[in-house]
C-alpha cells in the first residue's frame, strides 16, 4: 500500500500536465474540498505519512476518476472542456496500471483498515 500511494503521488508529481489535470478534476468534481493536492510520503516522519494517507483516503474516488478520465476522455466531457492536449502512451499505460491496482479488492480492504 505504501508503494502504491507513493506511485500515485509520483505519477502526478512528475508531470505538470497530469498534475494540472488532477487539479482540474478536483475543481470540477469536488470544488468545496479543502485538500487540493496529493502529498508525498516522508521517509523519516511517521506523522507526515499519516497525513499523506488521510489525504489519499479523502481523494481516493477523485484519483480513480482522474485516471479513468485519462484512459477514456470521451466518457468525461466535463473534464475536457477548454482542456488542450492529448495523453501520450506512457501516461495511459501508467494510468491503467495504477487504476487496476487501486480498484483491486486487496487495495480497497487495506485502505479501509
Amino acid at each position: 500500500m505504501i508503494d502504491l500511494v507513493n506511485a500515485v503521488y509520483l505519477f502526478f508529481q512528475h508531470s505538470p500536465k497530469r498534475k494540472r489535470f488532477l487539479e482540474r478534476v478536483l475543481a470540477v468534481s469536488a470544488p468545496d474540498m479543502k485538500k487540493q493536492k496529493l502529498t508525498g510520503l516522508c521517509k523519516t516522519r511517521w506523522v507526515e505519512r499519516h497525513t499523506c494517507y488521510e489525504t489519499f483516503y479523502e481523494m481516493y474516488t477523485l484519483i480513480c476518476e482522474c485516471l479513468e478520465a485519462i484512459l477514456a476522455p470521451h466518457d468525461y466531457p466535463e473534464m475536457y472542456t477548454s482542456w488542450q492536449g492529448v495523453w501520450d502512451a506512457e501516461s495511459k499505460t501508467q494510468a491503467q496500471g495504477l487504476l487496476s491496482s487501486l480498484v483491486s479488492f486487496q487495495t480497497i480492504l487495506i485502505l479501509l483498515f
